[in-house]
């Protein structure tokens, strides 16, 4: 499929993809802060690292895309979670 069909032509497809992978997707009718919030609240809950919220209300698609990423799950072990001992047991 290619750009340019009417949304009919994408609908069932796009809930064939979103059904397959096991994911969540709500439509609301204009995309707020608050939309954001929740699917950082999603992410947490369900541990997955990364999410989106798709505005397809748009001209072209990518304008619409907002792409979250949860910091603590990117982040570099810190020195109290490396491997080996730390200053104060090697004494």
């Amino acid at each position: 499929m290619g750009p340019g069909l009417l949304e009919s032509a994408y609908t069932p497809c796009l809930l064939y993809e979103l059904h397959a992978r096991n994911l969540r997707y709500e439509s609301v009718a204009a995309v707020l802060p608050v939309h954001g919030a929740q699917t950082l609240t999603y992410m947490r809950l369900t541990n997955t690292p990364a999410g989106l919220v798709i505005n397809f209300n748009v001209p072209r698609l990518m304008d619409g895309v907002r792409r979250l990423l949860l910091k603590d799950r990117f982040a570099a072990p810190s020195a109290e979670t490396s491997k080996g001992p730390s200053s104060e047991e090697r004494s």
